[in-house]
């Protein structure tokens, strides 16, 4: 079986994929200001978990399993968790994400398989009934982008692209974290790249892709089933003046008022945020101001997700093995406009971020210096020194907060 890879993957899948001979996911245990990491010729580490009560845990994975792991801000350090999942097909994933704090679900498409895990409260990982889910549609798609999998915010709906298709899959979470889907394939106006929701969970939204650029956003009313309904004036089209709808990556705040995105890529420069208003009918449209200008052009953004989370960041990279720098600014409730946080850009360097759900802390990937590290964001928002860092290889990974 062959897959079709579009020339232009998210930066995501890009970067992870650069590394997946080099080095495994991680390989050592590094304490506050140290990013060593010694290349184990991939497999997982088979070090033990720390001792005092961890502030998150840390699941990643790569081609030889996953691997849970304990984050602990007071100590400085990110340790392995006893009994990593092994097993899974020696083949490369690119998605993981995670549903109601509980449930972890990870996309190998090349095999056309998503597999599931429930999330003990000591981080451990157990099966999930009817584990691993057929997604046989994925094998001859294309990629998508690093959001062509995501879950609502309750994490009761699962969505899942097939770029290749036009199509869009759509599954409810039941008790358990079994998948079923939700009614038949929903065909999209385009061939699509990435998602996102907007806070509240009443909106997606789907970027479409064109020659490996952005031009349109599609809009859907998502059901109380998980149902789709076409938002009036959808999809919203950009004119290669108006860049507000070309977004080729974005978030929802946890308002369900904003939608703030990209248009850079890896290969496209745009030194920009958007902000995009979300209507009471799900239209969405410019806030006065943007785009607003940032340092270096953002090739992934990331929203705080908690509520009245107001802080947003954004990563530049600077080219396909080298992460850029990292940039904050606090979202107006009242207005939608960014405002630079005091400090920004950041003495932070990575090539992907993600929040925790609580959005207390913000994890931040570089895999040019193969380091992940978690920061604490606070009120204000400044990152400075690293709570916690540990040696990084490739894979997808997702932080989870402490039942």
């Amino acid at each position: 079986m062959s897959m079709k890879v579009r020339a232009l993957l998210s930066f995501g899948v890009v970067l992870s994929a650069m590394w997946l001979s080099s080095c495994g996911h991680y390989v050592c245990h590094t304490t506050l200001g140290s990013s060593t990491c010694t290349p184990s010729g991939g497999g997982l580490s088979s070090g033990g978990g720390g001792g005092t009560t961890p502030d998150a845990f840390l699941f990643v994975a790569d081609a030889g399993g996953i691997q849970g792991l304990d984050v602990n801000t007071s100590a400085g350090t990110i340790t392995n968790i006893p009994n990593p999942v092994t097993g899974i097909a020696n083949v490369f994933n690119y998605w993981m994400v995670i549903a109601q704090g509980k449930y972890m679900y990870v996309g190998y498409p090349s095999i056309g398989l998503i597999y599931g895990y429930t999330i003990g409260a000591d981080g451990s990982m157990s099966s999930i009934s009817g584990n691993p889910f057929n997604v046989p549609y994925m094998i001859t798609s294309t990629i998508g982008g690093s959001q062509a999998i995501i879950t609502n915010p309750a994490g009761t709906l699962l969505f899942v692209l097939e770029p290749s298709a036009n199509a869009l899959y759509v599954y409810s979470i039941g008790t358990g974290g079994g998948l079923t889907q939700v009614g038949s394939v929903v065909f999209l106006p385009f061939e699509p790249f990435n998602l996102a929701t907007d806070g509240l969970g009443k909106y997606l939204y789907v970027s479409n892709s064109v020659g490996g650029s952005t031009n349109a956003i599609a809009a859907y009313a998502i059901g109380s089933d998980g149902t789709l309904t076409t938002v009036p004036n959808s999809p919203f089209v950009s004119n290669g003046v108006n860049l507000n709808y070309a977004l080729a990556q974005m978030q929802g705040d946890s308002s369900g008022k904003y939608m703030i995105g990209t248009t850079s890529s890896i290969t496209a420069s745009d030194p920009h945020l958007y902000v995009l208003g979300i209507q009471s009918d799900g239209e969405i449209i410019p806030v006065t101001g943007s785009p607003f200008p940032t340092t270096f052009s953002p090739s992934f953004v990331a929203v705080q997700p908690s509520t009245g989370g107001t802080l947003v960041y954004s990563i530049t990279v600077d080219s396909l093995a080298v992460g850029g720098q990292v940039e904050g600014y606090q979202l107006s409730p009242s207005t939608g406009t960014l405002t630079a946080i005091s400090g920004s850009p950041f003495p932070v360097t990575g090539d992907y971020g993600q929040f925790d759900q609580a959005g207390t802390f913000f994890f931040v990937r570089d895999l040019f210096n193969k380091d992940l590290s978690g920061y604490s964001v606070g009120t204000s928002g400044v990152l400075g020194q690293s709570a916690a860092q540990v040696g990084w290889g490739p894979g997808s990974w997702a932080p989870v907060d402490i039942p």
